[in-house]
């Protein structure tokens, strides 16, 4: 996964036929041009992108990015009492040199993690209720869920949107397949 911001105002959100979808911001639509192949992803002029590499074709995303600055993402957690919770988290991303020679990329802080994985629910499936594992952050590739809280808040989450998962005591969540095809994700866990 990648996600980085090289400037621009014009923003297009584009699918490619490789699996890959690429979120930029281009000066203008004429300079709109990207090349993908595979899981790498190349930069052409000055765009700013987020890219999902996977095996099989993909949704367009919409994980929320405004000029670069904010990204937004989906906090389930359990409260002392054992109480899951929804939050809405936005992370600043900040203007600094990555990849030396490359100009400066809007980018966020660094968190380790353990692992990754891709997972996939089938349509239809319907869990019962429990907490997460582990910590861990979940990006929809395709399909969407319905994930409920134990107070009875819920939230959809569809391609694009990222669930950050801490609610790992108490009541915990239920998770249900709500569209017509099956649900494909990739987990990124923290412990």
């Amino acid at each position: 996964i990648c996600m980085c911001s090289l400037g621009g105002g014009h923003r297009t959100w584009v699918r490619s036929g490789l699996g890959a979808v690429i979120w930029f911001v281009a000066p203008s639509p004429a300079r709109s041009r990207f090349a993908c192949r595979s899981a790498a992803c190349r930069l052409r002029d000055r765009f700013a992108f987020f890219c999902i590499a996977a095996q099989s074709p993909l949704s367009v995303v919409g994980w929320s990015c405004g000029r670069g600055t904010k990204v937004k993402f989906k906090k389930l957690y359990s409260d002392p009492k054992g109480e899951s919770h929804w939050s809405d988290i936005e992370v600043e991303l900040e203007e600094q040199t990555f990849a030396p020679p490359a100009k400066a990329i809007e980018i966020s802080k660094p968190e380790a993690v353990t692992q990754t994985m891709f997972l996939r629910l089938k349509k239809g499936w319907d869990e019962p209720i429990h907490p997460t594992p582990v910590a861990q952050k979940l990006i929809c590739l395709s399909g969407s869920v319905r994930v409920t809280a134990s107070d009875g808040d819920f939230r959809d989450i569809g391609p694009g949107d990222v669930w950050h998962m801490e609610d790992k005591h108490g009541k915990g969540h239920h998770t249900v397949v709500t569209s017509d095809e099956d649900f494909l994700s990739v987990i990124v866990q923290y412990e």
